[in-house]
């Protein structure tokens, strides 16, 4: 997740050398969405597009859920197991 997090390049480097396939990917982290946000309102004061945003949202969310589903899963042998 730490090389696929657009910290040190921009995200249309990305865009524009990789297949969609590859792009879409990237958008599976979220913190992508919020540092391309980031990155577009302090270097070139535009707006970001509400996608990214979005979809940031919408995984770190899915995300949290699953960790909800794994965690009552396997809460009574959690303490066990380590």
């Amino acid at each position: 997740w730490f090389f696929m997090t657009p910290v040190i390049y921009p995200m249309s480097l990305v865009t524009d050398n990789f297949s969609p396939w590859v792009s879409s990917v990237f958008f599976l982290n979220p913190m992508t969405g919020i540092v391309t946000a980031y990155r577009m309102l302090l270097l070139s004061a535009e707006n970001p597009g509400n996608l990214s945003m979005v979809l940031s949202i919408g995984m770190a969310w899915l995300f949290f859920a699953v960790g909800i589903m794994v965690f009552q899963r396997v809460e009574g042998h959690f303490s066990d197991e380590l």
